[in-house]
């Protein structure tokens, strides 16, 4: 799949690796155009529509991948004669979909640059969604959650049909009535598509007594956004987020793939970010459980002193 810029004659190279960086060389730049004189040729990968990296071609002829020291291999580790060039796709760029940096230019959906980290606000997003209360699709929107001044827990997990996935979504089950209670739109969250989370849903019966919606990304966009999704896999670590009612990510958890989460712990620190938001002045010590509990008071006197102050 060849791209091509829409203002110099020299093509763009754009892997289908969305980390990768997009580098144009811009006509009448004092550059030099990428391998010299030439045309720069793309070949696609038939085994996976995987681009290679650039080959040289000097002549109108097709020349094969790797012919010029390329050493194309896409992440099915197929090489060689498995890879053809495919002219017929060529499409233009929109230039305003680009960041200049000299002559690197990064899609802005693209930016490797742009994971949110805690403390950090999450840019709004829609997701579609299977709600197993009405049994039908629907979507969530982080800005209409933020408008009607709720917080949002999403759980990501890697995938539908999978195994420690199941037992995760009965443990979360048990927790929903107290985490809607302090006031939470809960959400699981796979790649998957909104019609297998139906599916799952309908026949694993672990998922039999779940009413939150189940989220669809199946672009990896909002994982990306996350920092938890694993290209060369195209599913999402086990991930955990809290996003408060002014759209700040205030608690981030992530597992490998292997091992599930305590849903009781989540509900506790989900309890404990509401309660103490309230109360700027005090923060929550590990044992906290429930409002009422004992609370600490950072300070000069406190210094020292915290095993007093919580035995007092």
């Amino acid at each position: 799949m060849p791209i091509t810029s829409t203002s110099n004659p020299w093509p763009a190279i754009v892997p289908l690796d969305a980390q990768s960086v997009l580098r144009v060389c811009l006509a009448g730049s004092a550059a030099t155009p990428p391998f010299g004189q030439g045309r720069v040729v793309l070949y696609c990968c038939t085994a996976c529509s995987a681009l290679s990296r650039p080959t040289r071609d000097r002549s109108s002829r097709t020349t094969r991948a790797g012919s010029s020291g390329a050493g194309v291999a896409c992440v099915k580790g197929q090489q060689g004669d498995s890879w053809k060039r495919e002219p017929s796709y060529s499409r233009k760029i929109d230039r305003s979909l680009v960041q200049t940096n000299e002559l690197s230019y990064v899609p802005r959906d693209m930016d490797t640059h742009s994971i949110v980290t805690v403390g950090k606000t999450v840019p709004d997003f829609s997701l579609d969604t299977y709600d197993p209360n009405t049994k039908d699709f629907g979507s969530y929107s982080l800005a209409e959650a933020k408008k009607a001044g709720k917080w949002t827990l999403l759980m990501f997990y890697p995938a539908d049909f999978t195994f420690v996935c199941a037992t995760e979504f009965a443990a979360l089950a048990e927790q929903h009535a107290a985490l809607k209670e302090v006031g939470y739109e809960v959400l699981s969250v796979s790649c998957d598509t909104k019609f297998t989370h139906l599916a799952w849903q309908q026949h694993e019966g672990e998922l039999s007594g779940i009413s939150y919606p189940m989220g669809s990304d199946p672009t990896g966009k909002l994982a990306r956004t996350l920092g938890i999704y694993l290209e060369d896999a195209g599913v999402a670590l086990r991930g955990t987020f809290l996003i408060n009612p002014e759209g700040r990510l205030v608690s981030s958890e992530i597992n490998e793939l292997n091992v599930g989460r305590n849903m009781e712990e989540l509900t506790r620190k989900a309890t404990a970010f509401v309660h103490f938001s309230k109360l700027p002045a005090e923060a929550c010590p590990a044992s906290w459980k429930k409002a009422g509990d004992k609370s600490l008071k950072p300070g000069a006197g406190l210094v020292g002193k915290v095993s007093e102050a919580m035995k007092g």
